[in-house]
């Protein structure tokens, strides 16, 4: 658990995004005496320790690559990471994040998405106009699991389209009660979700005596599909930034006060 205190703090975010994806929020945060408490409700496993030859051929063979998150570039293995390294095809990363991971690799990305792109703000790009994917052959890296919302508008546009999961999300195993009971004393806690699966595994590591008390705190989420997910499980006060941005994140609380 990682918690700092500013005086006077008049909420407390609860990041509960992945560890490593959560190291430059915190810098920001602490940078603008943020009071914050980190409870990572999901766990990043890799799914490859080997880069085999069948997928080695795909990415060969590959116009463009997307890459989703920078946990597809922490997950990738060092043969990967030599075939990117190498690339003759684009590659087109989701967020800064994921690019200035690529970059610590010294592999320069084509297109950098705007921090919080969907899957419909991507395809909405002029470089994924329909008649600039025909017959263009796309890898995607992601996670396991997710929406092919992404995949078929590819494929609906006439482009080949090949993902290759890289690493999975889990619920942490870790005991988690010393963290919910430091979260349960803060005056105004603002829990911050990111995904589907961080607000299903919030549920799971919550005793069921606290599921009242969880559900009446402010959560603060980064897209629709997200903020309609927590209201049909009941959540009552749900924020949607439409950002996945911190420093946007944190202005738009700031800018509203009544909301905390």
């Amino acid at each position: 658990m990682h918690y700092q205190k500013a005086e006077s703090a008049l909420y407390t975010l609860i990041i509960t995004r992945p560890k490593k994806q959560s190291e430059a929020w915190i810098d920001y945060l602490i940078q603008h005496h943020v009071d914050y408490l980190c409870f990572p409700t999901l766990e990043i496993k890799s799914l490859h320790t080997t880069w085999n030859a069948h997928q080695h051929e795909i990415l060969a063979k590959a116009d463009i690559l997307i890459i989703t998150s920078a946990n597809c570039i922490h997950s990738a293995s060092p043969a990967l990471l030599q075939q990117l390294q190498q690339a003759a095809f684009k590659i087109v990363t989701l967020g800064q994040g994921t690019s200035n991971a690529l970059k610590q690799h010294g592999i320069q990305p084509f297109l950098t998405a705007p921090d919080g792109t969907t899957s419909e703000s991507l395809l909405a790009l002029a470089f994924f106009q329909p008649e600039k994917m025909k017959n263009k052959r796309i890898v995607i890296l992601s996670g396991q699991g997710g929406r092919r919302y992404l995949d078929e508008n590819l494929q609906q546009r006439h482009a080949q389209v090949h993902r290759i999961a890289l690493y999975q999300r889990v619920c942490p195993l870790d005991d988690a009660s010393e963290t919910i009971e430091a979260i349960r004393r803060c005056s105004k806690p603002i829990f911050v979700i990111t995904s589907q699966e961080a607000l299903i595994n919030i549920i799971q590591l919550f005793p069921e005596a606290a599921l009242s008390w969880l559900k009446a705190q402010l959560f603060i989420v980064v897209s629709e599909r997200i903020l309609q997910y927590a209201k049909s499980l009941s959540f009552g006060k749900v924020w949607n930034v439409q950002s996945l941005a911190i420093d946007k994140i944190h202005a738009l609380i700031e800018a509203e006060p009544l909301s905390v």
